[in-house]
């Protein structure tokens, strides 16, 4: 097979002029959305390029070792909320994707739906120097059972602790103010 060069590309350019980091970039090698760091080599009019991270397997693979065993929804997507980077829920079908204008207006919300319609609680992180968002998704239906297991926990926490402190009372009342 001959061999691949990265000659003609778009973001040469712009690497020969200053440092880049930008995703997703099709690899020409591979032919798979990846991650491109790229920078300058001064006085040589050329750029040194590292294209690293098939994408695809990135949203799945914080998934799985974040998620908790729940179905967890990792999504990276650009600053601006336009391209998916990475997506843990059906990547080969969203990285690289451009979402709508109503599908980034709803980026900013907390309660919403996502790209396949289940509705989630989402938390959004902004990765700094790289102009990413990073979001993380729980089911609705799960963080409310969560949350009603918890309150469950806790009022029998509160009425054991009721009983023990009533118990206690009642002891000391017959130890003590029953004899007088």
């Amino acid at each position: 097979t001959p061999e691949v060069g990265y000659a003609g590309e778009p973001w040469l350019a712009a690497a020969a002029r200053g440092p880049i980091f930008r995703a997703p970039v099709v690899d020409r090698a591979t032919g798979e959305q990846s991650v491109l760091a790229a920078a300058p080599i001064p006085g040589a009019g050329g750029a040194v390029a590292l294209v690293f991270a098939a994408l695809e397997p990135v949203g799945p693979e914080l998934a799985r070792l974040y998620g908790g065993g729940r179905q967890t929804v990792f999504a990276i997507t650009s600053g601006n909320g336009r391209t998916v980077i990475a997506r843990s829920v059906n990547p080969a079908q969203w990285v690289g994707e451009s979402l709508s204008a109503a599908e980034v207006a709803e980026l900013d919300k907390a309660e919403r739906r996502d790209l396949e319609g289940t509705t989630r609680f989402y938390e959004e992180a902004r990765v700094p120097g790289v102009n990413w968002r990073f979001h993380v998704g729980e089911e609705k239906s799960d963080v409310l059972a969560a949350a009603a297991r918890l309150r469950n926990r806790q009022l029998a926490l509160i009425l054991g602790g009721l009983v023990v402190l009533l118990a206690a009372v009642l002891a000391v009342y017959r130890r003590a103010a029953l004899p007088m």
